[in-house]
């Protein structure tokens, strides 16, 4: 006989989207909680999904998927409760879609995509600050709970970057920011922003935007239980040309500018860090990819835990990149002026 299989479903707080991961039981209709929840006080609403495991032994797991009641708890309530003071607030459920927040097609019912919800100006969450994710399933069970430090503000170390990026063939470029206490792993990406021109028709004009993911996974350093007051990143100069290389088709009927670079770098907290570590793969804040059996919740599956951006908009290229840019070797068919 075929073991049972649950199949369970994550999403990433920012983007919403969802994975999956499949567990092994061995005791028929078991409730397993699935949470996934990363808070970040910078948002004007925060979002948790919470959903169950699910399963029947008369009936495949791939067509209980695509029922909708099989994902959701009828009677669950979500709150979050700031530890410090004991305030607590009760979320209300809606329907993703409707928020803007529409499921990827796979194998889970893509409607109702029901998440829990509470306005920012509601909760007013700061950093710093010890949060609470409670679960009450709508039965007799204990509570779900899990706790998370709500990250503070980022800053960039000074002139890195500055208000011009170079990027040189023989040597790196550095960027450097200052986290909160809280703050484990980082991404870091660049919005690569340039336009084409038609020369025979200089009224086409089309802007396009590159995301480069520079580095995922960017482990703080700790030394003696205490994490470094600052993280710089240092990496070839000559990938940002062979990224354009790699993600701009060469064509000579179009004339191309480049604009500006906005950096981004995401922070997670404590326990993504853990999740990374667990498991040995560099799954990145910002990605949606299948997670390890890694949970910090009381009971069941997911993760709760606290996110934070940092950007800088508008930075420009130094002539020499502009340069290389427009006659190097790797980017010099792409036609940059």
């Amino acid at each position: 006989m075929k073991p049972n299989r649950i199949l369970v479903l994550f999403a990433a707080a920012a983007l919403l989207t969802g994975c999956h991961n499949d567990l092994e039981l061995t005791a028929p209709w078991k409730d397993i909680p699935v949470v996934y929840g990363l808070i970040n006080h910078q948002d004007t609403a925060h979002y948790i999904r919470v959903e169950k495991a699910f399963l029947d032994p008369e009936t495949d797991a791939f067509t209980l998927a695509q029922i909708a009641d099989s994902l959701y708890y009828d009677q669950a309530v979500v709150k979050l409760r700031k530890t410090a003071t004991g305030q607590t607030w009760t979320l209300e459920r809606v329907d993703g879609k409707l928020e803007g927040y529409v499921r990827q097609p796979g194998i889970f019912a893509q409607a109702p995509n029901y998440l829990y919800k509470i306005r920012g100006d509601v909760i007013d969450l700061q950093g710093g600050e010890e949060l609470e994710f409670i679960l009450e399933r709508g039965d007799d069970k204990e509570p779900v709970t899990a706790t998370t430090w709500v990250l503070e503000d980022m800053h960039f170390a000074t002139g890195l970057p500055g208000d011009k990026l170079s990027f040189r063939y023989s040597s790196d470029t550095r960027v450097a920011w200052v986290p909160g206490p809280h703050a484990r792993v980082f991404d870091l990406l660049m919005y690569l922003h340039y336009r084409e021109t038609d020369p025979d028709n200089p009224g086409n004009v089309r802007d396009k935007t590159l995301v480069w993911k520079v580095r995922k996974g960017i482990e703080r350093e700790v030394s003696g239980g205490q994490p470094a007051s600052s993280v710089l990143v240092e990496f070839p100069g000559l990938e940002f040309y062979q990224f354009m290389a790699n993600n701009v088709e060469a064509n000579e009927a179009v004339v191309r500018t480049f604009k500006s670079i906005d950096l981004e770098v995401v922070g997670a907290g404590a326990e993504f860090k853990e999740l990374l570590d667990i498991s040995q793969a560099n799954l990145g804040i910002t990605g949606s990819q299948e997670l390890p059996g890694y949970t910090n919740l009381s009971e069941g599956v997911g993760i709760f835990s606290s996110r934070v951006l940092l950007r800088k908009d508008g930075i420009v290229l130094t002539p020499e990149t502009r340069d290389s840019l427009a006659m190097g070797i790797y980017t010099k068919k792409l036609n940059f002026q």
